[in-house]
């Protein structure tokens, strides 16, 4: 049923970022969704994420709000501390230093499961 139901959003790419946000905690955001994943590794907050994800998308289309649900994006707070990572990480990387605890990443449905865009 899931597959069914969320095969709609196949065209759909959303926007993502994990951080670590603590010692062993690990905090993973749809920005286009208002979603939140966490976990104690950054694989286990994305997955947490992932699964959300595909359980919202199902649902919203089951009770047919997508006009009204997707996108629905965070708050300008939430998309300033993703820039804000972003710009920091990438300082990070291009002066060789360690940059580890952030990912930015898009994903889009495909065969019923979130892909790497």
């Amino acid at each position: 049923m899931r597959q069914d139901s969320i095969r709609h959003y196949q065209k759909d790419t959303f926007r993502f970022y994990a951080y670590q946000a603590g010692q062993a905690h690990y905090v993973a955001r749809c920005l286009d969704l208002l979603l939140m994943g966490e976990g104690r590794t950054m694989d286990e907050a994305i997955g947490e994420l992932n699964e959300i994800v595909l359980g919202y998308l199902e649902s919203v289309h089951s009770n047919g709000w997508e006009r009204e649900l997707i996108p629905r994006p965070y708050g300008w707070r939430v998309w300033l501390h993703y820039y804000r990572l972003l710009a920091v990480h990438t300082l990070k990387a291009w002066t060789g230093q360690y940059f580890g605890g952030f990912l930015s990443f898009a994903q889009r449905v495909e065969d019923g499961r979130l892909v790497y865009a």
